[in-house]
Formats: structure tokens, sequence, C-alpha cells
């Protein structure tokens, strides 16, 4: 029982922190698409939205 709890104690720790490396990487992603469609937009004289 003791190891089903600190398992669950960890859980519940560790999920905010998951989900905040899962947004950030989300939004680093974005963050790049943007760059890379600007650099594009640029080279071709087009701009391409999502």
């Amino acid at each position: 029982m003791k190891d089903f709890v600190d398992k669950s104690v960890h859980t519940i720790l560790m999920y905010p922190i998951h989900m905040f490396k899962v947004i950030s990487i989300a939004k680093l992603h974005n963050f790049e698409l943007h760059v890379s469609q600007d650099f594009h937009s640029i080279v071709t004289g087009e701009y391409v939205s999502i």
C-alpha cells in the first residue's frame, strides 16, 4: 500500500512539471514554425499562414 501511495504522490507532483514541459515544447515548436515561415515568406516574397 505504501508503494502505491508513493507512486500516486510522485505522479501528482510530476504531472504539472510534465505538462509544463509539453506546453514549453509546443510553444517552442510553434515559434520555430513562425520563424521558418517568416524566412520562407522573405525568400519567396509570399506569406503562407497556418
